[in-house]
């Protein structure tokens, strides 16, 4: 794929791979969650099983695409305690639903706000474990700084990482029934982004606003 993997960008491997605009990411992850949402509504509820970084792939306008679904029901279940996507229920019993998708997405969407890999070994110890670290600020809006990747400067407002986090929660959540499906994750991106280009927006207007402001000021000095 022309833009690589998600993850090429969050890890910054290679000059080629810059990092994603807010925009980028919301567009991203939005992109992502209709993929897995289109695999879990069929009369054969597809699960995609493996979800992360690496298997969201983006094209040439960084719409995303899902890869290896399915793929990783080969792999051995002794592997699975070292998975940071895996679903905690998944790791204990093996048991694969939709539901382990949803935790897995809200580990991506988590690394997506955070700009960094959900296990990371050159962090201090207490942040090896993105989800682990990071529980403790995702309820704040106050506090949802500490976690949002430095790259995104002044991009977003407080109150859309605050919905993202809340979101992200929600898909993390330990107990299964307790997460949203892929279709409520869906529509709240959605809002999440009309919010994001109404914010643009009125933001564009403001700027406009002071430009006419000025303008005015600077023919009345020219006529005083």
């Amino acid at each position: 794929m022309p833009q690589g993997s998600l993850e090429n960008h969050l890890v910054r491997r290679g000059l080629h791979f810059q990092p994603l605009s807010w925009h980028l990411r919301m567009k991203v992850a939005l992109g992502a969650a209709k993929g897995l949402a289109f695999l879990h509504s069929g009369n054969v509820p597809v699960i995609q099983h493996e979800f992360n970084t690496s298997n969201v792939l983006l094209d040439s306008s960084y719409n995303a695409k899902l890869s290896d679904f399915g793929l990783a029901r080969m792999e051995p279940m002794d592997d699975l305690s070292t998975d940071v996507h895996a679903a905690p229920e998944y790791v204990d019993t093996g048991h694969l639903t939709m539901k382990s998708d949803v935790y897995s997405f809200g580990v991506v969407l988590l690394e997506i706000l955070a700009g960094r890999p959900a296990l990371d070994k050159n962090r201090p110890s207490i942040e090896h474990n993105l989800v682990e670290w990071a529980r403790q600020y995702l309820t704040s809006e106050r506090r949802i700084s500490h976690i949002m990747d430095a790259q995104l400067g002044g991009q977003y407002s407080l109150a859309c990482a605050h919905k993202a986090a809340t979101l992200v929660l929600q898909c993390i959540s330990v107990h299964p029934r307790d997460r949203p499906g892929m279709e409520q994750v869906v529509a709240a991106l959605e809002q999440l982004q009309d919010a994001n280009e109404t914010g643009a927006s009125g933001q564009s207007d403001v700027r406009l606003g002071m430009e006419q402001v000025v303008a005015v000021l600077g023919q009345q000095l020219q006529d005083d």
